[in-house]
């Protein structure tokens, strides 16, 4: 059986929905450390997450 060697992950979940989008960018910076190609898309209500997490005091900000 092939092992997956690139993985996209979408994230949808809106602003009250913060665990579903810490998991998704917690568990694409889990493949990309075992040396695996990631891609986050961030789609629908997801699309407010860049914004938000790229504020310095933002506690996920440095995923």
């Amino acid at each position: 059986m092939a092992v997956a060697s690139k993985f996209v992950i979408i994230i949808q979940a809106n602003q009250q929905d913060v665990g579903k989008a810490v998991h998704g960018l917690l568990y694409g910076y889990e493949l990309h450390e075992e040396g695996f190609k990631v891609e986050i898309l961030f789609d629908g209500a997801g699309t407010a997450w860049p914004n938000e997490l790229s504020k310095a005091e933002h506690p996920f900000n440095t995923l």
